[in-house]
């Protein structure tokens, strides 16, 4: 999940953003029909829980109280 997710930056895009639950979720089912994706509030979890450990091994700037919502987006820089 997190690798789909975030593929946008391991192509080293020049304002990546994560993909959409959705179209992960969408694309994880289409990759591994098998086995059984979650949705993407499942899938929600699952980076929530990532970002939790990274937080409690002192990683800052994850959490809603940090950044304000939407947690883990960032605005597109303009033109």
């Amino acid at each position: 999940m997190l690798v789909v997710l975030g593929q946008r930056y391991q192509r080293h895009e020049a304002h990546p953003q994560p993909l959409t639950w959705d179209t992960a979720a969408a694309e994880l089912a289409e990759l591994q029909p098998e086995e059984g994706w979650p949705a993407k509030k499942a899938a929600a979890r699952v980076v929530a829980g990532v970002r939790e450990r990274m937080v409690r091994l002192g990683a800052t700037g994850l959490t809603r109280e940090e950044v304000g919502e939407p947690v883990g987006a960032q605005p597109q820089p303009g033109p």
